[in-house]
């Protein structure tokens, strides 16, 4: 019998299907989590980071109103650094991370930057929309980005996102680490509302409730999942997929929830 946690988690990846948002759906809906600072809403960038993992496009809906784009009050990099150097030194920093804290991990050389597509076209109301509501993923190109599928709809500034495929013992996993600007709150304030009151209670509720980490990080982590933000506005999202297909497909990874917690705390890890 599924908890009242498990069921609201349900609930949330349901709400998915049934209506997306218009706008790079995983920082979007992160953000947004982060705004009722609660486990179940969370859990709605997992649903979106997992359609990208298996292949599939993220679907939005034609709305008139355009959603705010997210900003982060973590300190900038240093203005010599471009986008792609950037890009570069945060992948050397994941790298660095997953082999210091899971040294058993290898492939760590396959990850590779993505990048989000989309075409635009003019809606009924007269405003620019992805064409069948639709944005998919791409290998990164820094001349092709500004035309790729320009913000709010993609590729959020300080936003990078890495696919590969991980091995260990034997067995192979699709990984997908995900570093961007979000909504931060340290789990130790009151809760904002009555709904913010009774999502942290559910969560509580749960197998494995979310935490804070040392330096007030707000963070949820699963054996194939780390869901973290950081003081400053920092976001950073981790999934690994069994590749394997034999029912355990968001169960299994190759780190355990010790390694991916230290993972996301590293420092380094900041757009």
């Amino acid at each position: 019998m599924n908890s009242p946690f498990e069921t609201l988690v349900r609930t949330a990846l349901t709400d998915v299907a049934d209506e997306a948002s218009p706008v790079n759906l995983t920082p979007r809906a992160l953000g947004l989590a982060r705004r009722r600072r609660r486990t179940a809403a969370i859990t709605l960038g997992a649903a979106a980071v997992a359609a990208v993992l298996v292949g599939a496009p993220l679907a939005i809906a034609d709305r008139d109103t355009r959603p705010a784009i997210l900003t982060s009050s973590a300190s900038a990099p240093a203005p010599s650094a471009s986008p792609a150097d950037r890009g570069e030194q945060l992948l050397a920093a994941v790298r660095g991370a997953i082999k210091r804290e899971a040294p058993q991990v290898t492939g760590l050389e396959t990850l590779v930057r993505y990048m989000d597509v989309c075409e635009l076209v003019t809606s009924a109301s007269g405003r620019l929309v992805p064409k069948d509501g639709l944005i998919t993923q791409a290998p990164y190109q820094a001349s092709a980005v500004p035309q790729a599928c320009p913000p709010p709809w993609g590729n959020v500034l300080d936003s990078y996102r890495w696919q590969g495929r991980f091995a260990k013992n034997g067995k192979v996993y699709a990984v997908t680490v995900h570093i961007y600007p979000t909504v931060h709150h340290d789990p130790t304030d009151p809760p904002v509302n009555g709904t913010d009151a009774r999502e942290r209670e559910l969560a509580a509720q749960g197998e494995n409730p979310p935490y804070r980490g040392p330096h007030g990080e707000h963070v949820l982590v699963y054996d194939y999942l780390l869901n973290m933000t950081k003081p400053g506005g920092i976001g950073v999202f981790i999934e690994c997929h069994d590749t394997d297909e034999t029912g355990a497909f968001m169960t299994r990874s190759p780190f355990t929830r010790t390694e991916l917690a230290a993972i996301g705390l590293d420092p380094a890890l900041r757009p």
